[in-house]
């Protein structure tokens, strides 16, 4: 068993205070006992941190500033780990970072990398290269197979998206030069709702592929009555094609 204390100790000029209790024990490390705080910031954890995961961990910060100068605002999370499963509760408001930003923000989300799964993440007076009143993401199913709802509603008006697609999480440990983690599936549906204009809404589906080094979109045609437009995109290091 160990047991550490720490006070009277800064960190950036900020106090700095640190309290833990737990086992190493084999090869698993359990905390009976950990709690940092950094000034408005404090973070507790308990549990089994080396697999099999098994812990309880809580966030809390009045001012998330005090943990990195780029970041604003306060929030409350938590999270619970059991084998694979994964399920996070968080309440955040006035947050920012660079030039994005969020009054209020809440995350609900139950995963597991081959099991069902799901998440909602809701935010409203968002600033997100554009001013949105509401954004909410959405997903069911797993990895392998599922469906995304995708809501914004802003200065030009409402849109819905529907998606499907699969999650490629075997790339995460590929070779420096891969793609790394990707996205591969359809815009099935969408409608947008221009403030004193007709409802617009996807024609056909549309394929997409999303990864950190590219970004792919077919041809994605939305009619309304005797109206049609349509776009597609291609986006990686360097190059943007629409």
């Amino acid at each position: 068993s160990f047991s550490a204390q720490l006070s009277d100790s800064e960190l950036r000029g900020l106090p700095l205070a640190l309290n833990t209790r737990g086992e190493w024990a084999d090869q698993a490390l359990i905390f009976s006992q950990l709690e940092l705080s950094l000034r408005d910031t404090r973070l507790s954890v308990s549990g089994q941190v080396t697999p099999p995961y098994r812990f309880d961990a809580q966030l809390d910060s009045a001012n998330l500033a005090g943990l990195w100068p780029d970041l604003a605002g306060q929030i409350r999370a938590g999270l619970h780990a059991e084998g694979e499963r994964l399920r996070v509760d968080a309440d955040g408001s006035g947050l920012r970072y660079q030039e994005y930003s969020a009054g209020r923000v809440n995350l609900n989300a139950d995963l597991h990398p081959r099991e069902d799964s799901r998440f909602r993440l809701a935010l409203l007076r968002a600033q997100a290269g554009l001013p949105l009143t509401s954004l909410e993401f959405s997903g069911t199913g797993r990895a392998a197979q599922h469906q995304l709802t995708l809501k914004l509603l802003g200065q030009l008006g409402e849109i819905t998206l529907g998606l499907n697609g699969a999650l490629d999480l075997a790339r995460q440990h590929a070779s420096p030069d891969s793609r790394g983690v990707s996205w591969r599936g359809q815009v099935t549906r969408g409608q947008g709702a221009p403030e004193d204009l007709a409802l617009w809404a996807v024609e056909a589906p549309a394929a997409l592929f999303v990864s950190a080094a590219v970004q792919d979109l077919e041809p994605l045609c939305w009619s309304s009555a005797a109206a049609r437009a349509c776009v597609q995109a291609h986006h990686s290091a360097n190059q943007l094609r629409t």
